[in-house]
């Protein structure tokens, strides 16, 4: 019975997991260590790699300097020139985590779904969590409802101001004017007075 087409799934044999086709090899070297042959880039675990390069990679079976056309443009060109015909003709990024080269439309892609890091707007680097990065890195911060780059010290009053949240004098967290009631209920154990609709303490 067979695990999976061109376009389904694998059942990763390593821990059962499901994998879509076109990640598998990264899921394998990700998570299990195995590692690309360099001169087929097939994926072996460490004790099956020197036994696949013996069997098939003997010099007498196996030449680098074979010419084959590249995928992007059918340029013919040898197995070792590959990798740097893809940089510099086509502008491929070589990941600084995994070493597999990506097409720059498909490397922040790479970057988030085998190793769950965002792109920085600002410096343009790869972080894994973004959040602490812009105020870290550049006291700025993510307007949770415009997806805006707030500076940090700007962020009360651009909720404030632009949607209409209402910052909480107790503790300077903006709040939704719908959910204030809660807030002050469930955070400070206060209670609205029906006749002033101010806000009292209930201990």
């Amino acid at each position: 019975m067979s695990y999976f087409t061109l376009i389904g799934n694998i059942r990763c044999f390593e821990c059962g997991e499901n994998v879509p086709f076109e990640i598998f090899e990264d899921h394998m070297i990700r998570f299990h260590g195995y590692i690309k042959c360099s001169l087929c880039n097939q994926v072996f675990s460490l004790q099956r790699l020197e036994e696949h390069k013996n069997r098939y990679h003997q010099p007498k079976e196996y030449n680098t300097s074979n010419i084959f056309k590249c995928v992007e443009c059918n340029t013919e060109v040898s197995l070792l020139e590959y990798g740097k015909h893809l940089l510099l003709k086509h502008d491929f990024t070589e990941c600084g985590i995994c070493g597999i080269l990506c097409s720059q439309k498909k490397f922040e892609k790479h970057m988030r779904e085998f190793h769950r890091r965002a792109k920085c707007d600002v410096c343009k680097d790869y972080c894994e969590n973004l959040e602490t990065h812009l105020l870290e890195k550049h006291e700025k911060t993510i307007c949770t409802e415009c997806e805006l780059l707030i500076s940090a010290e700007s962020i009360l009053y651009h909720l404030k101001e632009i949607h209409g949240y209402v910052i909480c004098e107790i503790c300077r967290t903006p709040v939704k004017p719908s959910v204030l009631e809660d807030h002050m209920h469930d955070d400070h154990d206060m209670s609205i007075c029906p006749a002033c609709s101010s806000f009292y303490s209930r201990i």
